[in-house]
């Protein structure tokens, strides 16, 4: 009866590491190569209705626009961050098509978030924040509210469409570490998103490794946060997120080289490690026929300070996350599955005798 046992539970690692194997075997392209030494470092993305998708620059302050048929154009300037700010970082769309950007200078004139009209011709501060937090990752409430993680602030503002602005959570569990971190501040809250009824408002929090979700109540204002889910291997330095066609939550991890996601129970699944990957800040699906598609900002900040080993090679990533079809029945490997299956059920609906009779057979000649 060991036999059995083992011989299951070699069929049970066979038949997870050809499921981690199909999960992680997806390839990611490059979309767009960047040049760092000019400051083109994206960190924000954002895809219109059409499919268009934005990124920031973010050192440079400039939002390029890359078509659905791939080709890749300046669509605004926004000032250029002094030395040392963040400068350009989320973007989002409201529902009239218009662009906003979080932008981090430690200038009270410019320290905020800009508005870009539809066609990209006229930019404007929308609501000054004060200049010693980091306005980050945005997303629009449905009542025209705006959402912004402040990073170093542990806080979230909400901005109401008039442009005033107050701060809607500075729960415990949205701090940063103090002391920071290698960067030097501390990095709280960053991706911020709404799930799809609103009923909750989820956060990444870089430092800490978790994405907290925030109840709002029925007057709008922030219940209790809670952990929906944390863990330093898998979802290691947190960032922009997004939800999938499949219902999870996709991550990227800043802190990691990775993309991570995390379905409705919390549950984190890895998706890809390593190499394309640089410090991926932010994750878009694209739309349409485009809906499985997710484009990553490839920031690669890390490198860029020196606080991790490697040249850095920003860019505008892709990964088609569709699901693979199911394979042929005719499928070598779903053929010899099935006849192990078939072995192991006849061998536990006779109590194990066959297998142990062949098995003692075999070493009695």
């Amino acid at each position: 009866m060991k036999r059995i046992f083992v011989f299951l539970s070699v069929l049970a690692a066979l038949v997870a590491s050809l499921g981690v194997m199909t999960a992680l075997a997806q390839d990611i392209v490059e979309e767009v190569a960047f040049d760092p030494s000019i400051g083109e470092m994206p960190e924000g993305l954002a895809v219109d209705a059409d499919g268009n998708v934005y990124f920031g620059l973010a050192p440079i302050g400039e939002i390029r626009m890359m078509s659905s048929a791939g080709d890749v154009t300046s669509f605004a300037k926004l000032p250029t961050p002094p030395a040392g700010a963040f400068g350009a970082l989320g973007l989002e769309f409201n529902d009239a098509g218009e662009l906003f950007v979080g932008m981090h200078s430690g200038d009270s004139e410019t320290n905020g978030i800009w508005k870009i009209t539809a066609d990209g011709s006229q930019t404007e501060l929308f609501a000054s924040l004060d200049a010693t937090g980091v306005p980050n990752v945005l997303d629009f409430h449905s009542d025209g509210s705006l959402f912004v993680s402040n990073t170093t602030g542990g806080s979230i503002w909400k901005i109401a469409t008039d442009g005033t602005a107050e701060v809607w959570s500075s729960d415990p569990l949205l701090a940063g570490l103090d002391p920071p971190g290698p960067v030097g501040i501390p990095i709280g809250p960053n991706g911020v998103l709404f799930d799809a009824d609103e009923s909750n408002l989820y956060v990444a929090v870089t430092d800490m490794n978790r994405v907290v979700k925030i109840p709002v109540t029925a007057d709008g204002s922030a219940g209790a946060a809670e952990v929906f889910a944390e863990d330093a291997a898998t979802l290691g330095g947190p960032d922009g997120m997004d939800w999938g066609p499949d219902g999870d939550l996709y991550v990227a991890l800043v802190g990691t080289d990775t993309l991570s996601k995390v379905a409705p129970d919390g549950t984190i699944t890895l998706i890809h490690s390593g190499a394309p990957l640089m410090n991926p800040s932010d994750v878009e699906f694209g739309t349409g026929a485009d809906a499985n598609k997710l484009y990553i900002a490839n920031f690669a900040i890390f490198r860029a300070l020196g606080l991790a080993p490697g040249d850095p090679t920003p860019g505008i990533l892709s990964l088609d996350t569709t699901p693979p079809a199911p394979p042929a029945t005719g499928d070598p490997i779903v053929s010899m599955l099935g006849g192990i299956g078939l072995v192991v059920g006849f061998t536990l609906l006779t109590g194990g005798g066959a297998l142990v009779y062949v098995t003692r057979r075999k070493n009695t000649g």
